[in-house]
């Protein structure tokens, strides 16, 4: 598995029952690792809807 955060990679402790990070040190439980990537993948949709409208209104604004 790989961090949500930088990338890195996530070890799990069965003990704590936490995976945590070798780069940045995150440490998380399965589900809160599945709500943060949710979390940035809700982000990236919206970001790229943003940036499509954006180039819809740009173009239209050209063709006046």
């Amino acid at each position: 598995m790989t961090c949500p955060e930088c990338g890195g990679r996530l070890v799990y402790d069965p003990v704590t029952g936490y995976y945590s990070c070798t780069s940045c040190g995150l440490s998380a439980t399965r589900a809160q690792l599945a709500a943060l990537r949710e979390k940035k993948r809700d982000a990236a949709v919206r970001e790229r809807s943003r940036q499509r409208d954006y180039l819809d209104w740009w173009v239209s604004s050209k063709k006046r």
